[in-house]
C-alpha cells in the first residue's frame, strides 16, 4: 500500500532549509548560501535556479529530512505506521543491520543477542522465544558453519 506523500510548499521548505543552514545548524564550517538571480517561473532546462551552499562537504544541503524541524512530524507519523504488518521502525533497523558492507556473522550474533534480551517482551512468551532462538541458531549454523555465534558464546 502506498503511503501519503509529504506535501509542503516548495518555497517555504527552501526558505526554512536556508534559514536552518545559515543560522541554526551547529557547525564551524562556512554557512553562506548563493541564490541565483533572474529566476522566473517555467525556467528552461539550462537555467541555474537552485540555491547552492558555499560549503557542503557531505552533500546534505538538499536533504530536507535532515533539516531539524521541517519534516519531524511527517517522519514520526511515517515511523508509526506498518508495512506488510511489520512496524516501519523494525524495517529501518533491519535495513541498517543488513547494509551492503555488513558481516553476516556479526548480524547473526547481534540478532541472537537482541532476541535473548527481549524474548519475553517482544516474542509473546518465553517458550516461544526460546524456540525462535533455537531455530535462528540452527539457521546460523547452516548458513555460517559450525563455528557460528550462539547466545551462550
Amino acid at each position: 500500500m502506498a503511503r501519503e506523500p509529504w506535501i509542503f510548499s516548495a518555497r517555504h521548505a527552501a526558505e526554512f532549509r536556508n534559514h536552518w543552514w545559515e543560522y541554526v545548524r551547529e557547525t564551524t564550517d562556512p554557512r553562506g548560501i548563493s541564490s541565483p538571480t533572474g529566476v522566473r517561473p517555467y525556467p528552461t532546462k539550462d537555467m541555474q535556479i537552485a540555491d547552492t551552499p558555499d560549503y557542503d562537504r557531505g552533500g546534505n544541503f538538499g536533504r530536507l529530512a535532515r533539516v531539524t524541524g521541517l519534516m519531524t512530524d511527517f517522519i514520526a507519523s511515517a515511523r508509526a505506521q506498518e508495512a506488510i504488518g511489520i512496524p516501519i521502525n523494525d524495517w529501518i533497523l533491519f535495513l541498517r543491520r543488513h547494509s551492503d558492507n555488513s558481516d553476516p556473522e556479526q548480524v547473526t550474533a547481534s540478532l541472537l543477542q537482541e532476541l535473548s534480551k527481549t524474548k519475553t517482551t517482544r516474542a509473546g512468551s518465553q517458550s516461544q522465544a526460546a524456540r525462535v532462538i533455537e531455530h535462528l541458531e540452527g539457521l546460523a549454523r547452516l548458513l555460517l558453519g559450525p563455528n557460528s555465534p550462539s547466545i551462550e558464546g
